[in-house]
């Protein structure tokens, strides 16, 4: 079941016994857009026609003024300001509140202000995304598929076309984006690339060496150019090393310099990142998700890497401290000259942080341009429905939203099944999508 569908079940559990109030703990925190819109639109629904009372606990200032009506603001415990929505989100008198407010992420290329897109007979078809001459990382018709196997054979009866002929380039210096829902293929898209996951076929071109052809040895000397930054601090992270230790390790497993140099750089990376070298005692439970996040920056910065792959790196934070996390990317992408691909599903976030943005759907790339054309002019109707689903943040603006009642489609083909892919379609400058 998707987490989606797993919410639900929740809700229905919740709700069984018809109660008077019901708590809702950080209810979307997990879950892409589209899906918490469907599910606030849920709790609404229920609440109308049960009249039961709900208190919601969330750190996210869009849901707050999406669904509630009064709202409490705490800190370290104590309660700092409370209020009708309206009152504080106009008017916050506590600095805490304001600062809240201020680092929620907002979507300021709404819908309302976008032009139609370029349609046919203008368009022209575009089938292969041009190849940029300083792309620092080029992907190529990439395959990553995966075997449904039953009976006591393990009979191959069905495959998950997880990434289905994914293009796209990396320019140096560039953040390049990777939008969508859970079940997409963007996080497999991006181990496909470190080749945590083997792909089927397909190039991977990594300053012009083809990850696909090289040993699983060359494969290791070849990942001082790229790192990873996994979604959740609290799992990547081993919690027998120190913090020491584990920004170390890339450096010892590639053998790069003396152990006097190690601890050098070592402590020069963790005041790069906003910690202090009598920290680097310390273990992973002993700081915070912000704290561990700088961490695994930190560590994936050791190698002096080209480029680095945020798989969902502040979707487990609090608004504020993904502000900090976003602001320190930055800074050190000017720094290090590192090239980005920011995989999200916030599309908030991806305003942010991206020069360019490339929409997935069921394994595909739909949509790919410049940020303030694909935010301001989305061509594809997926597109459209993703920045439909991003809350806004002021009670004032409180809309009913046109929530597709479904599933993102499973992503499982039979034995055997062949792949059609719709052509790219230029439909501005730098920016493509697959029209049917």
């Amino acid at each position: 079941m998707s987490g989606g569908m797993r919410q639900r079940v929740m809700i229905a559990m919740a709700i069984l016994c018809k109660p008077d109030l019901l708590i809702a703990d950080e209810p979307t925190t997990a879950l892409d857009v589209t899906v918490q819109a469907e599910i606030l639109a849920l709790l609404k629904t229920i609440q109308r026609e049960t009249g039961m009372a709900i208190l919601l606990i969330t750190h996210d200032m869009g849901i707050v003024a999406e669904i509630a009506d009064r709202v409490v603001v705490m800190l370290h415990g104590n309660v700092v300001e409370s209020g009708d929505v309206a009152a504080i989100f106009n008017a916050p008198r506590h600095e805490y509140t304001r600062r809240l407010l201020d680092a929620a992420p907002k979507l300021s290329l709404r819908l309302e202000t976008r032009v139609e897109p370029v349609s046919s007979p203008a368009a022209q078809p575009a089938p292969e995304i041009p190849r940029e001459p300083s792309a620092v990382l080029s992907v190529r018709n990439l395959v990553t598929r995966f075997a449904v196997r039953q009976g006591m054979f393990h009979r191959v009866v069905a495959n998950v076309h997880a990434v289905e002929g994914v293009s796209f380039d990396l320019k140096e210096k560039e953040t390049l984006s990777l939008v969508g829902e859970s079940g997409c293929g963007k996080s497999t898209t991006g181990r496909s690339i470190m080749r945590l996951i083997q792909p089927d076929s397909g190039e991977i071109l990594l300053q012009g060496k083809n990850l696909q052809e090289i040993r699983a040895s060359e494969m290791v000397d070849m990942r001082k150019r790229i790192q990873m930054v996994f979604q959740d601090p609290y799992a990547s992270l081993n919690p027998r090393m120190s913090v020491e230790q584990i920004v170390a390790e890339p450096l010892h497993i590639h053998r790069v310099g003396s152990a006097a140099e190690i601890r050098d750089r070592v402590f020069i990376l963790l005041e790069r990142v906003g910690l202090t070298r009598a920290q680097a005692e310390l273990y992973p439970h002993q700081f915070s998700g912000g704290q561990r996040q700088r961490i695994c920056i930190a560590r994936a910065l050791a190698l002096n890497p080209k480029v680095i792959i945020a798989d969902e790196p502040v979707s487990a934070l609090d608004v504020s401290i993904q502000g900090q996390i976003l602001d320190l990317l930055a800074e050190l992408q000017e720094e290090f000259s590192i090239s980005i691909l920011f995989i999200s599903h916030d599309m908030a976030v991806v305003e942010r942080v991206s020069d360019r943005i490339a929409v997935m759907y069921l394994g595909e790339i739909i949509e790919i341009g410049p940020r303030d054309a694909v935010l301001g002019s989305p061509a594809h109707p997926y597109t459209r429905r993703l920045l439909d689903a991003v809350p806004i943040v002021h009670p004032d603006h409180r809309r009913e939203r046109m929530l597709a009642a479904r599933e993102l489609k499973s992503p499982i083909r039979p034995v055997g099944y062949r792949h059609e892919a719709v052509p790219m379609t230029a439909v501005g400058v730098g920016h493509y999508a697959r029209l049917a």
